[in-house]
């Protein structure tokens, strides 16, 4: 219900809810909150940058490595590799 919020949006809703209120809040409430913050860009360095890059690239080639391993396993052809 809450996955289409960005994740700073949301912590600024969460924490201005939690400066100003003693019980737990709705999702509306929090939708509202996070709709009226406004929340800016993170701005990364260049090595930063290319940090990230290289970690999504790095999931993907293990995402790919388990899907392989997962078809071969189905398969009956997989071998344990060290």
């Amino acid at each position: 219900m809450l996955r289409n919020i960005p994740y700073a949006a949301l912590a600024n809703a969460v924490g201005k809810w939690i400066a100003s209120n003693k019980f737990p809040p709705t999702i509306a409430e929090l939708r509202s909150l996070a709709e009226d913050s406004e929340v800016k860009p993170v701005k990364m360095s260049k090595e930063m940058q290319e940090y990230v890059a290289n970690i999504k690239r790095w999931i993907a080639e293990m995402d790919e490595e388990i899907q392989t391993q997962n078809l071969e396993k189905e398969m009956g052809i997989y071998e344990a590799r060290l």
